[in-house]
């Protein structure tokens, strides 16, 4: 427990929160596509995409969620997300 209570303290954020969430995706095109629109009325837009994935948050502001294939690997519960 202890190791995972040093890994939270180590992804906290600029708000005192968790410092971001990544998603493992098999289908970026679809999945940026998903969370645009998702994300959209919360305020929140892709800061950045790339063909492997894209990040969101506030306009000009932090990238609190984060979808990308896995770099090595399946996309599954031990590759990405975390």
């Amino acid at each position: 427990m202890a190791e995972f209570a040093d890994d939270v303290a180590d992804s906290v954020g600029p708000t005192g929160c968790l410092d971001h969430v990544s998603v493992a995706i098999t289908d970026p095109a679809r999945a940026i596509a998903f969370y645009k629109a998702a994300l959209a009325p919360l305020g929140l837009v892709a800061s950045f995409e790339e063909s492997w994935g894209a990040a969101f948050g506030k306009k000009g502001g932090y990238t609190h969620l984060r979808v990308h294939t896995p770099f090595v690997g399946a996309a599954d519960h031990g590759n990405v997300i975390h």
